[in-house]
């Protein structure tokens, strides 16, 4: 690309390079044929100036019309190359006054690369006459700054289209980029719809139930098990994402968009056969696995918020996002419109029939933690920093995701989930209190939680009281 300008002044009369910009971009300028000789080629520039009339910081700048008739022939070689292998974009130039400009163009016959011209008002001839020697178009605009302002934001959505997916380090690379920087909300916010739209392609695309025809194993391998860890894997940069995004929020700028990224992958998941699905069957065992990537976003983000310290962040992602599920209802029996997390995404609801694939070797009831933690667990031990950090950090979460089941109770969650806090054989319970009331009533804030589940801290203790009997009679060793 090219442009020229009567009136145009590059930022500066210097002429070795590279030199770079405000922004830090590299370019490289030419304003004489005594340039040309050191400088890298233009296909292997990024960026270079071309200033055919010289620069005004030197005395053999091109002026007066005699001096603005021909080029030198290194110039005019130059230009040749410009216009045979570049598309042009002019702007604010009226082709009047710069005769060998002009003739400079002319004389390129290609016609592979296209022509913009964008103008205020009509072109004159000379314009116009270039204008359809190059087979160009002619784009009305306001101004200038306008014009290319408008034009690096197309570039930049096209950019962003025609981008591969990006890899789990650049990802969070650009997530830590983002995160700090309030002019990059939009481009935070795109990063992880990027990946929600990924997800929501394949989720589209999967059937409600298996192929009749399928098998119930592959290579030994349960078949729902593979369906599970494929959309784990699929997961994987969003769950990363969310752990890094709300683990480095230390301003707390972010919440809504966690929340809303939980919501997304909620809604996500189809609850009705596709019109062009020759499979109309539904098993809700092979339909529910559609939330996996929710239940799993939402497993991750509630480790992160309990990591930061944020109890009144994990009790809003299990509160504020919905989605409507035919599947719920109120205590009344009556469907309702929408459901928050907590109901949708709880696991004895979603899980009951995967309980020997998803997680094998219980004794008793679903243990989520036996999938959770050989998904979350490569995740989250390298940020807390060991294996026991981790378990601490996980029992922290279970308990704390527990306390918000049994505050809403049924019909929705009729026995809170618990694994890491109900198995323990270095005694768990043989002392009182509950260590893990302890440890909740040492580290949680009342606050957070009697403001953002609407109660007192009678309210409060007496949950944390029904969650201890609950954890007793579920205990096993």
């Amino acid at each position: 690309m090219a442009t020229s300008g009567e009136n145009y002044w590059p930022p500066t009369g210097r002429t070795s390079w590279p030199l770079t910009d405000a922004q830090g971009v590299p370019y490289q300028v030419i304003s004489s044929s005594r340039d040309i000789a050191g400088a890298e080629p233009l296909r292997h520039n990024n960026c270079t100036i071309i200033k055919v009339h010289g620069d005004y910081r030197q005395t053999d700048q091109l002026n007066t019309r005699d001096e603005l008739a021909t080029y030198q022939q290194e110039i005019n070689d130059l230009l040749t190359v410009v216009f045979d292998e570049y598309g042009l974009i002019t702007c604010g130039w009226s082709a009047d006054w710069d005769a060998a400009l002009v003739d400079a163009i002319t004389r390129a016959t290609s016609r592979r690369y296209p022509m913009y011209w964008a103008n205020r008002g009509a072109l004159g001839v000379n314009a116009n006459r270039l204008v359809d020697h190059r087979r160009g178009t002619v784009v009305p605009i306001d101004d200038a700054d306008t014009f290319f302002g408008h034009l690096a934001d197309r570039l930049d959505v096209l950019d962003r289209m025609t981008s591969p997916p990006l890899t789990l380090d650049l990802a969070i690379g650009q997530l830590k980029r983002y995160l700090p920087d309030p002019a990059r909300r939009i481009d935070l916010r795109d990063l992880f719809d990027d990946e929600i739209q990924r997800i929501r392609t394949v989720l589209d695309s999967r059937s409600l139930s298996r192929d009749r025809n399928s098998p119930d194993e592959i290579d030994g391998v349960n078949i729902l098990q593979i369906e599970a860890d494929h959309l784990t894997d699929l997961t994987s940069t969003l769950m990363h994402l969310l752990a890094h995004g709300i683990t480095l929020d230390t301003t707390r700028e972010h919440d809504n968009l966690w929340i809303w990224v939980v919501e997304q992958l909620m809604r996500a998941c189809r609850q009705t056969p596709r019109a062009d699905d020759p499979n109309k069957a539904i098993s809700d065992t092979w339909k529910y696995l559609g939330y996996l990537p929710a239940w799993l976003a939402l497993q991750a983000a509630s480790f992160a918020a309990v990591l930061a310290k944020r109890d009144d962040l994990l009790i809003r992602l299990h509160s504020e996002p919905t989605t409507h599920d035919p599947e719920l209802r109120d205590p009344a029996g009556d469907r309702v419109a929408e459901s928050p997390a907590v109901a949708v995404l709880y696991e004895y609801r979603l899980f009951p029939d995967l309980t020997n694939t998803l997680f094998p070797r219980i004794k008793s009831q679903a243990r989520p933690y036996h999938f959770s933690d050989s998904k979350l667990q490569p995740l989250f031990e390298p940020i807390v920093g060991n294996k026991s950090a981790y378990l601490l950090l996980a029992e922290r979460t279970e308990y704390r995701k527990a306390l918000i089941q049994i505050h809403r109770g049924s019909p929705h969650c009729w026995l809170p989930v618990l694994s890491h806090t109900t198995y323990d054989g270095d005694g768990n319970f043989r002392t009182e209190p509950w260590r893990l009331t302890t440890d909740f009533a040492e580290h949680a804030s009342d606050l957070d939680w009697t403001t953002n589940l609407k109660i007192d801290k009678t309210k409060l203790k007496g949950l944390t009281i029904e969650l201890e009997a609950t954890a007793r009679s579920q205990k096993w060793w």
